[in-house]
């Protein structure tokens, strides 16, 4: 969502607004003095209403500001002398904004937006209970899912391509705990493990977090969602041998790291057996067999 100073506009004769002489679809933010008095949505150039931020404001955040005007070089900033609580927003030309929340200075939500489009999404809740941080490529695709509830869980997700994962996290009671915080999360995905049936394995996979278990891993590789996968690791995991050696099958694997307290030596060595050309690492040391 392109954001530019309504003094940068123009009209034409059929009052249309007007942005660098086309027509303007945007945000049009009303700037006095360095405060923003207001933020209207534009689509074909008619202001169509107001401008909704991607994240929830906290109750401090009244105010909003171009980030010119926000005092200091670091965190935490200032704006006319105290530290500033509220939204900054930062006018770029060629489709760029960035857009931040602040409290007492100190960054807390982040939206950046590219062409148009919503690249990246940051949130932290007032009292740190959930940080939510997402990241879409050009075509409005999700690239990175993270969300973290100290203390309880971390979910992490990073696409190689579209319907790809290179890298699954779970730690903590995600899956049964996310339900109750559904209502603060500002993308609703991957709620249930069942997604994994649904997506397949880059070149790359790196699998972390006890709460990754024998079903999640047997979700994956259903229907061969870890057929063209080179380079897999396995890092402190819930993964038994019960289905590790399902992963013998993986004739395209050129790389193994495993690091358990779950699988032993001699589970590892199995598949080594079966790939002799697969370097294969176990608890930081090389499987030779």
């Amino acid at each position: 969502m392109m954001i530019v100073v309504k003094s940068e506009l123009e009209f034409d004769g059929s009052q249309k607004v007007l942005y660098s002489g086309s027509v303007f679809s945007g945000v049009i933010a009303e700037v006095v003095d360095g405060v923003v008095n207001s933020t209207k949505l534009c689509r074909q150039g008619e202001v169509v209403g107001d401008y909704t931020l991607p994240f929830p404001l906290y109750e401090t955040s009244k105010l909003g500001i171009d980030a010119e005007f926000l005092e200091g070089d670091d965190e935490p900033f200032k704006f006319r002398g105290k530290l500033y609580d509220g939204v900054a927003y930062s006018f770029y030309k060629g489709g760029r904004s960035i857009v931040k929340q602040y409290e007492n200075g100190e960054e807390v939500s982040k939206a950046e937006y590219s062409n148009g489009i919503l690249q990246s999404l940051e949130h932290a809740e007032p009292d740190d209970s959930l940080t939510q941080d997402y990241a879409w490529d050009e075509a409005g695709s999700i690239k990175d899912f993270s969300l973290h509830a100290v203390g309880k869980f971390q979910m992490a997700i990073h696409f190689e391509s579209e319907h790809k994962i290179s890298l699954l996290t779970v730690r903590g009671d995600y899956f049964q705990k996310i339900e109750a915080l559904k209502n603060l999360v500002l993308v609703d995905r991957f709620d249930s493990p069942a997604f994994l049936k649904e997506i397949d394995a880059g070149s790359k996979l790196n699998m972390s977090g006890p709460s990754i278990t024998d079903s999640m891993l047997g979700d994956l590789l259903q229907g061969g969602g870890l057929k063209d996968t080179q380079q897999l690791q396995i890092y402190n995991t819930s993964i038994t041998n019960e289905s590790f050696r399902e992963i013998i099958g993986l004739g395209r694997l050129a790389e193994l790291y495993v690091e358990s307290d779950i699988l032993t030596s001699e589970d590892v060595k199995q598949f080594k057996l079966v790939h002799p050309n697969c370097y294969v690492r176990f608890n930081g040391e090389e499987v030779i067999v």
